[in-house]
């Protein structure tokens, strides 16, 4: 683990998201690499056997949950905050 990612983990938090939709695994691999390119984002995955939720690990000093819940609906994803880990 680098420096600098060992810095980022001490501003992680998590959320989790659920997906009120199903979707394909093209269509999550997608999302998840549609999220995942933003600054602040330090991870982001499916839940497995559990296709609609989402996890995603982020730095709380630059990113807010709603952000993160936004860019998922922006990618026509119905979806709703379940709350942080």
């Amino acid at each position: 683990m680098s420096l600098s990612t060992m810095r980022n983990t001490d501003k992680a938090v998590e959320v989790i998201v659920h997906i009120n939709e199903s979707l394909d695994e093209e269509r999550r691999k997608g999302l998840v690499e549609k999220i995942s390119k933003d600054s602040g984002i330090f991870s982001v995955e499916f839940t497995p056997l559990r296709h609609h939720l989402v996890r995603v690990r982020y730095d709380r000093e630059t990113v807010r949950s709603m952000d993160i819940l936004n860019k998922i609906k922006g990618q026509r994803v119905n979806a709703q905050l379940v709350g942080p880990i």
